[in-house]
Order: C-alpha cells, then structure tokens, then sequence
C-alpha cells in the first residue's frame, strides 16, 4: 500500500462531515428559531413600544410551546399596554396555572391578575378573586393585596378588616403589614391611627430607618420609648 492510500483510509467520514455541516449551515440559513429567540423578539418590540409587533411575536412562541410560562406572561403584559385586560388576565391566569407552587412567580402573576380585573371594572369578580387567594394562599402578601384593592373599588370597612388580618397573621418580624395600615390611616386623615401603627413598625423592626423617619414628621423620637408591641389580640376587633 503506497503513502497516499494510506493517507486516504485515516480520513474516511470527511465527505459525511462536509455534509452534514452544510446541511446545518442550509437549516439555519433557512431562519430556524429557538423558542427563546422568538420570545426575544417579541421583547424587542415590547420595548421598542410596538405591542402589536409583540403580541404577534409571543402568540408564536405559545403557538410552538403551549406551557411556555414566559410568553403567556409576555403576552399578558402586552395586552395591559393595549387597554386589553380581558385577554390580559386570561394570559396572567395560564401563566399562573403552570407556575402555581412557584413562590417567586404565583405572587407576581396574582398582582397581575387583580389588576387586569381591576381595570375590566368588575369589582365584585375582584373581591371574589381576592378572597379565593386568600383562601388558596393566606400569606401576608395576599391579605395586603385584598385590602389594596378593597380601597380602590371604596370598601374602606372591608380593607381596613384585610390590613389587620394581614399583620394578625404575619411574621413576628415582618413589619410590612403595619406600615401598609399606617399608609391606610393616613390616607383616611387620621394622624393618631397612623402614628400607632408606625409604633408597632418600629417595635418588630427598630433599625429601618423609613420608619424611624416618619416617627420623626409626627413629632416622636425614634428608639425603645417610642416602639409599641403589636396587640394581636386587638387587631381583629
């Protein structure tokens, strides 16, 4: 067997190699797209502010990949540009359903959802929805959603019930529900409402400094004098 024989047995797959490398070149010149490549365009021109582009872009992605959370999202979030919170709850709520058990996406997409009801102006579907979240979650997250809500549709009776459910059954040291009944309070006018509530703040979190602060616009001194424990056992009266 001469040199070049040999030479030519050490490289028998080139010709299959070759080809197979052209088909590849032929198949992405051919636009092939990744399911994350069309969701990225669709955020190109979400925020370009072509929302119909968008759309268009994401209803492709979910067309392709029918669970893909993400898309649903987008193109819920879409919508809401589009003064269509129809269809942008019916997105938020597929979302939800394939990321129920997610403790970083269910909260967000419930946000999402209570304000797609909001805007549909369907207030008693918004309270029926709150309460069903309440009731399938029951975090302090939900109970401050319900009462947020309950103040925009007016039940001021109802979400000042929902702000001390949320700080009856919060951590004992998330301060979160006290100052939201601060805000609710000063909201109302009612400066000595709201100052007991920053009181209770400050007793589960004396070193945030936002609360001490607005201590401080009502005339007290931030510190152990000014921290009131939080009467659990008043706050559902």
């Amino acid at each position: 067997m001469n040199r070049h024989s040999r030479r030519s047995d050490r490289r028998p797959g080139l010709p299959l190699l070759a080809a197979a490398m052209l088909l590849a070149g032929l198949t992405l010149a051919a636009g092939c797209e990744t399911q994350s490549m069309i969701r990225e365009k669709g955020e190109t021109a979400y925020y370009a502010g072509d929302y119909e582009q968008a759309q268009h872009h994401y209803r492709r992605a979910i067309d392709r990949w029918p669970t893909d959370h993400r898309a649903h999202y987008q193109l819920a979030q879409s919508y809401m540009q589009t003064d269509q919170p129809g269809r942008a709850q019916r997105h938020f709520e597929q979302a939800l359903s394939l990321r129920r058990t997610d403790p970083d996406w269910a909260p967000m997409l419930l946000d999402h959802i209570a304000e797609a009801i909001h805007q549909q102006d369907r207030p008693e579907r918004l309270q029926a929805f709150l309460e069903q979240t309440v009731q399938d979650y029951g975090t302090t997250r939900d109970r401050l959603r319900q009462a947020e809500y309950l103040v925009k549709i007016g039940d001021l009776d109802g979400a000042r019930l929902a702000y001390r459910k949320a700080a009856y059954f919060a951590d004992a040291d998330n301060p979160e529900p006290y100052v939201a009944i601060a805000d609710f309070y000063e909201m109302l006018d009612d400066a000595p409402s709201a100052v007991r509530a920053l009181r209770w703040a400050h007793y589960v979190n004396p070193q945030d400094t936002d609360i001490a602060e607005r201590l401080r616009r009502y005339g007290v001194t931030p510190g152990p004098t000014a921290a009131e424990a939080p009467p659990k056992s008043e706050l559902l009266r």
